[in-house]
């Protein structure tokens, strides 16, 4: 059994299987980014970050997180909101990469086709205020498939060198690892089976 982050009830969950892990969203406004694996080391990765959330007239608002999906291609995700927003986020750097501009009302789902060109936007009523809210807030249900850009991905660069328990590996020989601009990224050493992380050395595009 999988135990969840999250305090409060949680709405959504979507898997990422690049990295044997899973994020979930709650009512709340919050986001957790879990793993499967329950080694201590897998276990200290995993966190949860506050989302759809908004000060107006310095009172802070905070929205249910209806809907996630992860990119099939970036392993980035989309998240939806009853605030009627949908952001791209990066799990890896912890960044939001786009917000949307504002649906007619609240985002109940969201979804990428199979190869991650468009994105499915389902909004409707989602009763977070109960049939007062109904009556105050009608919202015609709608959806809507749109393309979807290079918002989706994350931009990268090559590493020329990797460094694991066993020393440098030349990345011709072992793979090449991908480098985020914004932070370091952690990965599988394909000929030791060690993690490893960039350690700034040398770039090659």
């Amino acid at each position: 059994m999988v135990k969840v982050s999250l305090q409060l009830g949680f709405l959504s969950v979507d898997s990422v299987f690049a990295i044997s892990g899973y994020a979930t969203a709650s009512v709340e406004g919050r986001i957790a980014v879990e793993y499967f694996d329950p080694s201590p080391v897998a276990q200290d990765k995993k966190y949860a970050f506050k989302c759809h959330r908004q000060t107006i007239n310095d009172v802070d608002h905070v929205w249910p997180v209806n809907s996630l999906a992860f990119h099939p291609v970036y392993n980035t995700f989309a998240s939806a909101g009853s605030d009627g927003t949908i952001s791209i986020w990066d799990h890896k750097v912890k960044k939001r990469l786009r917000q949307y501009p504002k649906f007619p009302g609240p985002v109940a789902a969201v979804a990428f086709n199979c190869d991650g060109s468009k994105i499915a936007v389902g909004v409707s009523y989602t009763w977070d205020e109960g049939e007062a809210g109904l009556k105050a807030n009608p919202t015609t249900p709608w959806l809507g498939v749109r393309k979807v850009g290079d918002e989706v991905k994350v931009s990268r660069h090559t590493c020329s060198l990797m460094f694991c328990s066993y020393g440098f590996h030349n990345s011709q020989n072992h793979g090449q690892h991908e480098h985020i601009e914004d932070g370091m990224d952690v990965v599988l050493c394909s000929y030791c089976t060690q993690e490893y992380m960039c350690l700034g050395l040398p770039w090659s595009r």
